[in-house]
């Protein structure tokens, strides 16, 4: 009886066994496949926002490009740890691994305490990257711009939703239940939404469409084959009014060159727009469009 007693619980360990070890695989291929697809989201999210800073690259400043293409993809991993208010270890794990390989500014204590406590180098992240009902940061900015330029919402939606992608796999590191990560996601979207609708009402980035529009309508080719670069940060002089001056180039055409031009300030959406070029060698300017 001993010894049938012995081998009955020697069964029930290596059963036991088996399946602890059945599960521990299980969680590895969970954990394996949701690091790829974080790895993933975040390589085609690259792609595109080099592609969208790349068709910028006269018009954006180099320092907001390149703040755009590193810290975006941050952003949602971000998001998630402030959500939970730490780290789990697979969501931890993958973080040094992401940092190291893409050389980040931001080491991986830095970044955690940044995210989950809100203390060290948060004020300058919470500057370039916070979004939020009440403050956008830099980096969306600059992306709502390129998208506005280049006229391509497709892009922006493609953008949301690869950051969609690293935001839930990169929960799911950890966690199984998706519903926080769900609204976690809603809201970086509505937040998104707002400001992009938002951002096409303001002074420079209204002038910077319309610029483009007049000089499509003048000289041919598409809007967004026109990059407007403003000039100089101090306001231009217009009949009395405040207005952008602006360099341009167009695309593929390197000699495309036809001297500065003007577009008023409107501040309010009853001001009438007013596009100015102006010739070289102080000649008077000449009116492009007046309302």
């Amino acid at each position: 009886m001993g010894w049938d007693w012995m081998t009955s619980l020697a069964l029930a360990f290596s059963f036991a066994e088996r399946r602890r070890k059945k599960e521990r695989q299980k969680r590895e291929e969970e954990i394996t496949s949701h690091w790829n697809e974080i790895a993933n989201a975040a390589f085609y999210l690259g792609l595109l926002l080099n592609e969208l800073c790349f068709s910028q690259s006269y018009a954006i400043d180099e320092r907001r490009s390149n703040d755009l293409r590193e810290l975006l993809p941050l952003f949602p991993m971000a998001e998630i740890l402030s959500l939970q208010g730490c780290a789990g270890p697979a969501q931890e794990q993958f973080l040094q691994n992401y940092i190291n390989a893409h050389q980040s500014r931001y080491n991986l204590k830095q970044f955690l305490t940044a995210a989950i406590d809100r203390e060290g180098v948060y004020p300058e992240w919470n500057r370039l990257c916070g979004l939020s009902e009440t403050n956008c940061g830099e980096v969306w900015h600059t992306f709502i711009e390129i998208i506005c330029r280049l006229r391509t919402p497709e892009k922006f939606q493609d953008a949301i939703d690869h950051l969609g992608e690293i935001l839930y796999h990169f929960w799911f590191l950890d966690h199984s239940d998706m519903d926080p990560a769900r609204i976690c996601y809603q809201n970086i979207i509505s937040n998104l939404n707002a400001y992009a609708a938002s951002d096409q009402e303001l002074p420079y980035l209204h002038a910077v469409m319309f610029l483009q529009r007049v000089l499509s309508e003048k000289y041919g080719g598409e809007l967004a084959d026109y990059f407007p670069k403003l000039s100089s940060d101090q306001s231009y002089p217009m009949d009395g009014t405040e207005g952008y001056l602006f360099e341009v180039q167009r695309k593929n055409d390197f000699d495309f060159y036809y001297g500065s031009f003007a577009v008023r300030k409107t501040d309010e959406p009853h001001d009438c727009d007013l596009v100015w070029e102006i010739p070289a060698k102080g000649e008077p300017p000449i009116v492009l469009f007046s309302e």
